[in-house]
């Protein structure tokens, strides 16, 4: 979680354009229904909280840095009211996102106003999962089933869980819009983003988030 605001660091050291952009945001993601083989989980809707923070390459180019947390990274669905009654009771699990992006600022066009830029922003990253009180957690499927004659019996389905800690790789993407310095060094951010895992337990998984929040810039290109 280090790396993001490293590389953003370096930019602004090794460039010869001095000036920082600091981000503190809130926004949701909609995580969507992933199919296994013979079931299927779906993760919690979650507002996140982060900071991002960005240095610029060039006029138009920045590096940028991003850290978020969501407090659920959790199915809705399990464990199932047969499993907890069996001992095995819902794990709070929470997640720890961060990425390395670009961003590229378009040139502010002139119906929006001269503090108002454009952009488009794309990078790498993660999500870590952190397991409240508990070393693993069950995000999908199921332990004990009944049969038709009312007999518990363990479940043959597949299950899907996540340890503490696990680490998931993530792409992101999308477009925003920003003001600078609308009052004093304070301006405002809102984006929309897709997010990628390519390979979430051995499936692909895309969720929409959005955000918004304050931003606040220092030095000068």
């Amino acid at each position: 979680m280090i790396a993001p605001f490293a590389a953003v660091a370096a930019a602004y050291f090794f460039t010869h354009h001095h000036q920082v952009e600091i981000d503190p945001y809130a926004g949701f993601v909609w995580p969507p229904s992933v199919s296994f083989s013979d079931m299927a989980t779906h993760l919690r809707d979650q507002p996140m909280y982060g900071v991002k923070a960005s240095a610029y390459v060039t006029d138009n180019l920045q590096v940028e840095g991003n850290f978020g947390y969501m407090n659920h990274f959790e199915s809705r669905f399990v464990p199932t009211v047969l499993d907890q009654s069996f001992g095995i009771r819902p794990q709070t699990v929470h997640g720890l996102l961060y990425d390395i992006n670009g961003v590229w600022n378009f040139v502010q066009p002139t119906f929006l106003g001269p503090h108002f830029t454009p952009y488009v922003v794309g990078g790498i990253g993660g999500l870590t999962t952190e397991v409240r009180n508990g070393k693993v957690a069950l995000i999908g499927g199921q332990f004990y089933q009944t049969t038709p004659t009312n007999a518990v019996v363990f479940s043959p389905t597949q299950t899907v869980t996540v340890h503490d800690n696990t680490a998931f790789l993530s792409f992101n993407y999308g477009a925003g819009i920003k003001t600078i310095r609308t009052w004093g060094p304070m301006g405002f951010r809102a984006d929309i983003r897709g997010r990628t895992f390519p390979n979430f337990r051995g499936q692909s998984m895309t969720w929409p988030e959005a955000s918004g929040g304050l931003t606040f810039t220092f030095g000068e290109k």
